[in-house]
């Protein structure tokens, strides 16, 4: 018995204490090129990115620069595409795609090799026709439990029985607002302390975003075509997006049968559990390739599709009478400070002779408020001055007085 307690002791001696962090360098990676792009039958700058994978010490691909780009229809019509930043390249604005021609996508890079995709045909657009919420309780997607908020939904009509496939996108950006917005601003320390108005109201912020996932639908052995309430964003009532205001713009692409089983495996690949057991699906390449040698696909994708889109505008209030809750995280009851020993004092200049006024100037003692802001005994850094008058400044918590702690002042183009 005491020998195999021995044994045993030993062994893990052996295993635990021979384990040392490995530190690693890459010396040498085999870069793959990458090529992706969208073409749509609206207007626009429509976009190519071509890139280098990257090694696994950095974070982002590699762009590649110095590209000859275009795009090339059936035909036989092309139009170059400009290098609008590192290895991004656009169309001019006027430019799309017509429904029912192909197009090819056409890469010459700056040693000299080429690349091209296959020929791909524009679909017809579905018409995006609503976006709407409904209240509701569904199961939690992280645990046993069940969250309460609200879906969003949108449905769509196609005109004709030819399109069956659909991939959706969406900007979402609501409002954060403060109950007591700051008014002045200040900066410096002892003598050099200031205080002035702020330029902008820091009332009301902006938070936006596009969701990681892909989504996609298809109708395809459906009676009708149409895509009816495709559920697009949960948004629960504890989280703060349908706290004042919330804006969403929805793209809607119609795609081949050929594009939407690429975006079908690549979405069954991201979404995969990562679990050392589950199915090793392999590097997905799409319709691009070295021109000449279609057997040497690369990654990336050149996508056409149809495109719709349409945007809303919501308020919680509209989703009260169906049950919901909302709790304000910011600042449900601002603590404000007063400071009374404030002085106000002119100075006036004169004459020679003691009796013409020159000048008056009108100036503030704002040490108090500076003792206050900078007291490392107690909470003065982090507040913000609200409002004045003859004898007073009024200062509280800056989560409470100034929302760029929760989002961005510049409004997004959506909420124009």
């Amino acid at each position: 018995m005491e020998l195999s307690r021995s044994i045993i002791l030993i062994l893990l001696i052996i295993f635990v204490g021979c384990v040392e962090p490995y530190q690693f360098q890459v010396e040498q990676t085999e870069r793959d090129i990458v090529i992706s792009g969208l073409l749509t039958d609206k207007p626009g700058a429509h976009q190519v990115s071509i890139s280098y994978t990257y090694p696994i010490d950095q974070e982002t691909n590699i762009p590649i620069s110095g590209a000859a780009v275009w795009i090339q229809d059936s035909d036989g019509f092309s139009i170059s595409l400009e290098e609008a930043s590192p290895g991004n390249y656009q169309t001019v604005d006027d430019f799309y795609g017509v429904a029912g021609k192909y197009y090819t996508l056409y890469v010459e890079n700056a040693g000299g090799k080429n690349y091209q995709s296959s020929p791909q045909i524009m679909p017809l657009p579905a018409k995006l026709d609503s976006l709407y919420g409904k209240y509701e309780i569904l199961p939690s997607s992280v645990d046993e439990t069940n969250d309460a908020g609200v879906q969003l939904y949108m449905d769509s009509y196609q005109e004709t029985d030819s399109i069956f496939n659909y991939r959706f996108e969406y900007l979402e950006s609501y409002q954060m607002r403060v109950p007591v917005p700051s008014l002045l601003d200040w900066e410096g320390t002892g003598p050099s302390f200031r205080v002035f108005p702020r330029p902008k109201s820091v009332e009301t912020c902006y938070r936006s975003g596009r969701p990681g996932s892909i989504l996609l639908t298809t109708t395809k052995g459906q009676v009708e075509p149409d895509v009816i309430e495709y559920p697009l964003q949960f948004i629960p009532q504890s989280g703060p997006q349908l706290l004042f205001e919330y804006a969403i713009e929805v793209k809607q692409y119609s795609l081949s049968e050929e594009t939407y089983e690429y975006y079908r495996t690549l979405k069954e690949v991201n979404e995969s559990g990562g679990s050392f057991f589950d199915k090793q699906k392999g590097t997905i390449y799409g319709n691009l390739f070295e021109a000449g040698a279609p057997e040497n696909a690369i990654l990336g994708y050149f996508e056409v599709a149809g495109e719709s889109s349409s945007s809303r505008r919501f308020k919680p209030e509209e989703f009260v009478d169906e049950g919901l809750t909302t709790v304000n995280p910011i600042c449900n009851t601002p603590t404000i400070d007063s400071i009374s020993i404030l002085r106000e004092f002119s100075i006036t200049e004169v004459d020679l002779n003691g009796n013409t006024t020159i000048n008056t100037f009108t100036s503030r003692d704002w040490s108090a408020v500076d003792g206050f802001l900078h007291n490392p005994s107690d909470e003065g850094p982090s507040m913000n001055i609200i409002d004045t008058t003859y004898n007073y400044a009024y200062l509280t918590y800056k989560f409470c007085s100034d929302c760029q702690l929760w989002g961005f002042l510049d409004e997004p183009d959506i909420w124009k």
